[in-house]
């Protein structure tokens, strides 16, 4: 499965979602609700997050464990700390509070989103305040860098 700019699912499946714009195809004409429903989702999502969310799952397709928790730990702390965008508040009072409204994401589509944007929610958090999470040590763990995610 390759998401964003590839070929899509597989050339010879029944669906193919090809590109960011998310564009999909269903041959026979039939189409399943949990596509449709996924779809739906992300076009109504913060289109900073989907960048974020795209980046963060290819990078961990490469990590341990541990390095994906340190990401995914350091990603939202630039989230939280608004760090390039206030999208995440946005969501949640247009959601939670204000029951169904359509928050105004800024940027307002993926295209906008800049890469360096991305970037420096990847990055380490510039605050003096912030320490970088500190996983306890696990004594029964083997600890192999060459383990490979099955994703």
């Amino acid at each position: 499965m390759v998401m964003g700019g590839g070929a899509g699912v597989s050339m010879i499946a029944r669906f193919k979602i090809v590109t960011e714009n998310t564009e999909m195809q269903i041959e026979n004409g039939r189409e399943e609700k949990w596509i449709a429903d996924a779809i739906n989702s992300m076009k109504s999502s913060a289109p900073t997050g989907l960048k974020l969310f795209l980046r963060s799952i290819r990078e961990g397709r490469r990590q341990n464990l541990e390095g994906c928790l340190l990401h995914e730990y350091t990603v939202i702390c630039h989230v939280i700390r608004r760090t390039v965008s206030n999208d995440f508040y946005k969501g949640v009072r247009a959601k939670l509070l204000e029951k169904g409204k359509k928050p105004e994401w800024q940027p307002s589509k993926l295209e906008l989103v800049e890469e360096e944007m991305v970037d420096r929610c990847f990055g380490r958090v510039d605050e003096a305040d912030w320490e970088p999470l500190q996983l306890p040590p696990r004594s029964n763990f083997v600890h192999d860098n060459n383990v490979a995610s099955k994703l």
